[in-house]
Formats: structure tokens, C-alpha cells, sequence
């Protein structure tokens, strides 16, 4: 879709409820094509709402902080909190669930703790770029969504590549150190 601009074209002319409405009819059938929710364990559902609950405040505070709220007001200071509040809930359920959504035993791994923490801070390393782009071609440059879209798809396109090559070949000779110092390298 973003590779022939679809997404820019459907959110410039559709309705955004449109959008939720597809993506959760979307969700539901992936759901019964894979037989997900026929498990019967309560405490899957329970993580899987304290992890939406974890997220959702966090992400409309620092959505709202910057034009409609200050980072020190009270709204975005009170949504930080219940991010905060539900992600130890989230992290109880989990550790109570027969089959967790989030096992916390991996966070004993040194190597897979690292890798997250580094995954995580690239992550918004390249999130940046990517939205700091498509802002400044929409913003500065005066295109349409659609046109910020195509423009952008290159790197869409090499980062799949990239991640496909890169676990094919981690797969195959069973090291993994130079991929993350590599791939440092080239973002920098």
C-alpha cells in the first residue's frame, strides 16, 4: 500500500472511522483464521486490555503535550501516571498467565536485554526519520500525503530488505554481533 501510495490517497479522501472500522473487521478474521480467542484463559484477555490500557495514555500524552497541553500540565502529567499504573498491571497479569502475551522470563537473557534496549532506542532513531521526512515533504515541500508517501517508499523498502537479508544470514552462520554495529553504522 505505501509503496503505490494508497494509504496517503484512502486517509485524504475516506473517513478515518472508515479506517478503524476495516482494520478492526481485519483484526477479527486474522483472529478466527488463526484461532485466536478460542483459548478460554481469561488472563490472556485481561493482558491484552492492561496492555492496550498501558500504551493508549502514553501515546495521547505525548500526542497532547506539545500543542494542546504543556509536558508539565495536568493532563499530560495524569496520562503519564495511568500509562504508568496499568503497564505494573500489565506486567502482574503477566506474570500470573499460563501463556503470558509478553513472557517477563526473557528479560533474564543478557544478549536479548540488550538487543531490546538497542532495537528500541534505533527504533526511535528511525521512526524519527521517517515521520521528520514525511512532515517536511508535506509541510515544507508542499506535497500531498500520497506524493510524501511514494517519496518515502525507497526506505520503506530498504529496511525489509535489509531485516530479511540480515536474518538469513544470522540463520546461517549463527553470529549476530556485526549485523547491529553494521546496521549502526549505516543509519548514522
Amino acid at each position: 500500500g505505501d509503496l503505490i501510495g494508497l494509504p496517503g490517497w484512502v486517509t485524504q479522501r475516506l473517513w478515518w472511522a472508515l479506517l478503524l472500522t476495516v482494520g478492526f473487521w481485519g483484526l477479527l478474521r486474522v483472529a478466527e483464521a488463526l484461532g485466536i480467542g478460542n483459548t478460554g484463559s481469561r488472563l490472556l484477555a485481561a493482558g491484552a486490555f492492561a496492555l492496550s490500557a498501558a500504551i493508549s495514555p502514553v501515546v495521547l500524552a505525548l500526542l497532547w503535550s506539545g500543542e494542546t497541553h504543556g509536558w508539565d500540565s495536568w493532563p499530560t502529567l495524569g496520562l503519564f501516571g495511568v500509562g504508568a499504573l496499568a503497564t505494573f498491571v500489565f506486567v502482574r497479569i503477566e506474570l500470573r498467565a499460563e501463556e503470558p502475551i509478553l513472557p517477563m522470563s526473557l528479560f533474564s537473557d543478557r544478549v536479548l536485554r540488550t538487543s531490546l534496549i538497542g532495537g528500541f532506542v534505533i527504533g526511535i532513531a528511525m521512526y524519527s526519520v521517517a515521520s521528520g521526512t514525511t512532515l517536511f515533504l508535506q509541510v515544507v515541500s508542499n506535497t500531498s500525503a500520497t506524493v510524501s508517501g511514494l517519496l518515502t517508499a525507497p526506505n520503506a523498502f530498504g529496511i525489509t530488505i535489509a531485516s530479511i537479508v540480515s536474518g538469513r544470514l544470522i540463520a546461517k552462520h549463527r553470529i549476530y554481533k556485526p549485523f547491529p554495529i553494521i546496521g549502526v553504522t549505516i543509519l548514522g
